[in-house]
């Protein structure tokens, strides 16, 4: 029997209009680390993933472009000054101030970072 969750993806992934799927909170099988976001109160800043590596919350921004804006990675920042922090995009590999931006190429890559 499917599970209904399982059902909704086929039903994702068969559909001719369908959008990018988001998922919240979804948990690989044998992983013991969630995928989860964050968005401020007012829903005018979001970070598309947080994860935690022993004690340190790491906020993960992702940009599709070269585009290094990320207004609401500085909001993070700003209120809750993690230890490190990620931005994804397509610029080049650079470190500044704990902020590791890496290259949507690079991506796999994230679990070897020194944090």
């Amino acid at each position: 029997m499917d599970r209904k969750a399982f059902q909704e993806l086929k039903k994702w992934k068969n559909s001719k209009k369908r959008k990018p799927l988001i998922l919240q909170g979804a948990r690989q099988e044998n992983m013991k680390k969630s995928i989860n976001y964050w968005t401020s109160r007012s829903n005018v800043a979001e970070i598309d993933f947080i994860f935690q590596k022993d004690n340190d919350v790491i906020p993960i921004e992702v940009k599709s472009t070269t585009n290094l804006k990320a207004k609401s990675l500085t909001q993070y920042r700003k209120d809750f000054n993690p230890k490190y922090a990620v931005r994804t995009s397509l610029a080049p590999y650079k470190t500044d101030n704990s902020l590791y931006n890496i290259p949507l190429y690079m991506v796999e890559t994230l679990e070897n970072l020194p944090f």
